[in-house]
């Protein structure tokens, strides 16, 4: 049985996410079913967060075929969040009852899911874009507006609570039904097509003369289209605030290009009575490696400058507790596959340290601890290269992007 617990983390503005920490153990289904949910997303006080931790611990003690799954219309393009029992898919479903992003919100049972194109975050750049959009929102509800939805999702919690034991249980709750229907009709853009069983293909006889002629006659229309294309592009003149956009995008991608993640130059070294110290310039970053004398222990921690990666040094040589916990970065690498790395040793101070540091970029969202290193974990500094150069892609294009509107 594994190890794990639910845990409210703040993202930013009003919002708090949920993931799953895993500390141990290799897990049973009910446990694995957290392992490829996209974080919780909620607001509120900790009556809510609370709540929300509650109605997943009860549902993920119950039949995951009774399951209903959270989906996202990104950009015209389906996003798994998370799957749940219908009760924590309506207390979700009222958080966000009265703002315009609960209409970009599908529900699908587990019957119909297979029915619909849809996958989960493909990248890091995209699960940033998509915990923007839910701060976003947060800050955009009234205090008001987001006291009686939160009231309306905690009549849900309450519910459950009280009929938790009752005849039916928490399965007569809420009937997932009434869920479904308010989505399927909004998802018909998004079935998947399904092939015709017996395909009929027309054959043409052709003689050799007739195919030429064919061949020419579509290689003359083609140079027709393009030439009539760069004639009506010469003719286009750009805006200055076209040229500006299309100059800064220019140097956003030349900014990501530019900066590799490798050990640069040395910039300290130290000796102590436990630990040897070495801070390295790491691409836009610095890179402290801590060695131990006695082990051949060897711990990384990326940090965004030179004075951080001193406190952190500070932080391990005056250490009065064990370092007993391990620094773990994850990241998805395709669809369905994460892979992930015990980085570093450390204590709650240090890990306390390291998550206020990297708050709100997207090293926070790679980022978990464990009481237990990683078996058959990916090489610690080549995780930290890519969770590293993922990080500075994503505060560059933010950067670019929040400069437009500035």
């Amino acid at each position: 049985m594994a190890n794990w617990k639910l845990t409210p983390t703040h993202i930013g503005g009003n919002v708090f996410g949920i993931t799953p920490e895993w500390t141990s153990g290799g897990g049973c289904y009910r446990v694995k079913r957290f392992s490829t949910q996209f974080p919780f997303f909620g607001y509120g006080g900790e009556e809510v967060s609370d709540a929300v931790i509650q109605l997943l611990r009860w549902s993920s003690k119950m039949p995951p075929a009774k399951d209903m799954s959270v989906l996202l219309n990104l950009d015209g393009r389906l996003v798994h969040l998370f799957s749940a029992q219908p009760f924590v898919v309506e207390f979700f479903r009222r958080l966000w009852l009265r703002h315009p992003l609960s209409d970009q919100f599908h529900y699908v049972d587990v019957e119909r899911l297979a029915k619909y194109e849809f996958h989960p975050a493909q990248s890091m750049t995209e699960q940033m874009a998509i915990t923007q959009m839910f701060v976003s929102a947060s800050e955009e509800l009234a205090a008001r507006v987001r006291a009686s939805s939160g009231n309306a999702a905690l009549k849900v919690f309450k519910l459950c609570k009280k009929n938790r034991k009752a005849t039916g249980g928490l399965d007569a709750v809420i009937e997932p039904n009434s869920l479904v229907n308010l989505s399927l009709w909004k998802m018909r853009e998004f079935l998947k097509t399904e092939l015709p069983l017996i395909t009929v293909t027309r054959i043409e006889n052709y003689s050799i003369d007739e195919l030429s002629h064919t061949k020419k006659s579509a290689r003359s229309e083609s140079l027709i289209k393009i030439k009539s294309m760069n004639k009506e592009r010469s003719k286009l003149h750009l805006t200055s605030e076209d040229a500006e956009f299309l100059a800064d995008t220019k140097k956003v991608v030349d900014a990501e290009r530019e900066v590799k993640f490798s050990l640069g130059k040395i910039l300290q070294r130290t000796v102590g009575h436990e630990h040897e110290f070495a801070i390295y310039s790491y691409g836009a970053y610095c890179l402290l490696e801590v060695s131990s004398i006695d082990t051949d222990q060897v711990s990384y921690f990326p940090m965004r400058d030179l004075h951080s990666a001193k406190k952190m040094t500070r932080l391990v040589q005056s250490s009065g507790s064990p370092l007993d916990k391990y620094l773990c970065f994850k990241i998805s690498v395709e669809i369905d596959l994460r892979e992930s790395a015990s980085v570093a040793v450390a204590n709650d101070a240090m890990l306390d340290f390291f998550n206020d540091h990297w708050a709100g970029t997207s090293m926070s969202f790679c980022s978990y601890s464990s009481s237990a290193p990683l078996v058959d974990g990916v090489d610690a500094l080549l995780m930290v290269e890519r969770v590293c150069f993922s990080s500075h892609q994503a505060g560059v294009r933010s950067n670019a992007g929040s400069s437009l509107f500035a």
